[in-house]
């Protein structure tokens, strides 16, 4: 998903400086999570340091000390947000493991209709 910039915002690249955790609670099945909202330095083009906290949380934050990518208005970069491609981790393991289980499970769904077929041409 791609973010276009409107005329008066701009983009800088920021540095996660710590996180705050809230709990998140679910209406339908009465489950909580844990999310964090990481805390971003940047600096702006005409030289000024802000540091703002992202509205939007999730399991998976960038590590503290990582750059992301910051969108903010010239004119009031406290309302600062980090850009969404920047706020997920990408995990190798994670993707190692569903990778592992996909193949796995074609695997045997193949074989599973091969025998099928043979059973059914053999009787």
């Amino acid at each position: 998903m791609s973010e276009t910039l409107s005329k008066t915002e701009a983009r800088a690249v920021g540095v996660v400086t710590t996180h705050t955790s809230r709990r998140s609670y679910s209406g339908i099945d009465q489950r909580t999570s844990l999310l964090f909202f990481p805390s971003v330095r940047f600096q702006t083009a005409d030289g000024r340091t802000i540091e703002f906290q992202n509205k939007i949380g999730t399991n998976a934050p960038p590590r503290v000390g990582d750059e992301v990518t910051v969108i903010y208005d010239p004119a009031h970069p406290e309302d600062a947000k980090v850009a969404l491609g920047s706020m997920f981790r990408f995990s190798p393991k994670a993707l190692l493991v569903t990778g592992g289980i996909f193949l796995a499970a074609t695997a045997f769904f193949s074989l599973f209709f091969v025998a099928v077929i043979l059973f059914v041409s053999l009787s």
